[in-house]
């Protein structure tokens, strides 16, 4: 049975990728900063005992990240899912642009993914690779001056995940647009539920096969702009 690894699975998207890879019969790693308090997770191990396994990982730590590979026993995963990710602040790139920010958002967004693959690398060579990027990260549908942080550093994920495509030819590497979701980040007023979006990205990631490495795509497996 195939085991997936999902970062930043304690609340919205990842908990509820974590929660339909489960109800399809994967074997799960979630993993998030705080396991200690990821109730929601808590509640999702009660429910599957032998199939999920919380896992602590704060990905702007690459100290945490080295320890990967000594955490996950698993010979392969079959599926990760880079899906952590945080929020830059909001104003436009001439007045709000600082490094502190710039490298909080991208320590998380950015190069915490990029270190999580290279950490597991032995373990992900004919894996699906999944980075949850966004519509924000496309260069050619750019209209907006606003969050610059956080587009810039899924612009770099985008980048990430298509040289990783050639890196690891045996992979399906691929960057998800999951649309716009009611999570915290997203806001109540946002398109879709994390439970519809979950279903979506699991089902799109069944059908992936190597025709799409180093794509951008949508969750109804759409390709985006760059």
């Amino acid at each position: 049975m195939e085991t997936w690894l999902i970062t930043g699975s304690n609340r919205g998207i990842g908990l509820h990728l974590a929660q339909q890879a489960l109800h399809n019969g994967y074997t799960v790693i979630a993993a998030c900063r705080n396991p200690d308090g990821a109730r929601s997770l808590w509640e999702l191990e009660a429910d599957y005992p032998n199939k999920l396994t919380l896992l602590k990982l704060d990905i702007s730590d690459p100290e945490s990240i080295a320890e990967l590979p000594n955490q996950v026993s698993a010979k392969s995963i079959d599926v990760l899912i880079n899906n952590a990710a945080i929020q830059s602040d909001p104003g436009g790139p001439c007045d709000s642009l600082s490094q502190q920010n710039m490298n909080k958002v991208f320590n998380v967004n950015s190069t915490g993914p990029a270190l999580v693959c290279n950490a597991l690398k032995s373990k992900i060579v004919s894996a699906k690779i999944i980075q949850i990027s966004s519509d924000w990260g496309s260069i050619e549908d750019t209209g907006a001056t606003d969050y610059l942080a956080y587009r810039m550093s899924k612009a770099a994920l985008n980048m990430y995940s298509r040289v990783l495509s050639l890196e690891l030819p045996k992979a399906i590497c691929t960057s998800f647009h999951p649309g716009w979701v009611r999570t915290d980040m997203g806001g109540p007023e946002a398109d879709i539920t994390p439970l519809e979006c979950s279903q979506k990205i699991v089902s799109a990631i069944k059908k992936l096969t190597t025709k799409h490495t180093g794509m951008f795509l949508n969750y109804e497996m759409q390709e985006m702009r760059w």
